[in-house]
């Protein structure tokens, strides 16, 4: 092959490369950002919601300052979740993606499941962890 060949099929090879690693690079700064971002907010809830503190509680602190919960059940028992950022989907089948404040509550009466198909929080269940919690919404 001649240079000239050489040189035509090494660009398109070499863009490529440079877009690929300049969007690595940017999605690297993202997560950073974000990371830092989302453990300041999460640093925020731990100065008042403490491990141990039943459901009751946890709830009054956040009406207390006027901080909206969702609850949504699921298995074992209810999960509260407390938005913490909304934008939109980087995937192309979401509209958006939420980013939550996950709080895990212990069953107080130290069951696996709660009766039936109800799987609401009770009030006596204690706070046993909080994490960020990333879920895309409203997907096809």
């Amino acid at each position: 092959m001649k240079t000239r060949t050489k040189i035509i099929l090494a660009l398109p090879l070499a863009l490529a490369t440079y877009f690929g690693i300049d969007c690595y690079l940017y999605e690297r700064r993202v997560v950073a950002k974000e990371k830092k971002t989302y453990d300041d907010q999460v640093g925020f809830y731990k100065r008042f919601l403490k491990p141990g503190m039943t459901r009751v509680a946890v709830e009054q602190e956040l009406k207390l300052r006027s901080i909206p919960v969702l609850q949504r059940l699921q298995r074992p028992a209810a999960l509260d979740l407390v938005l913490l950022e909304r934008f939109g989907s980087p995937k192309s089948y979401c509209s958006f993606e939420d980013v939550s404040l996950r709080l895990d509550f212990e069953p107080a009466d130290n069951a696996t499941t709660y009766e039936g198909n109800h799987f609401n929080g009770k009030p006596d269940d204690r706070l046993r962890a909080m994490s960020v919690y990333r879920q895309l919404m409203d997907c096809l």
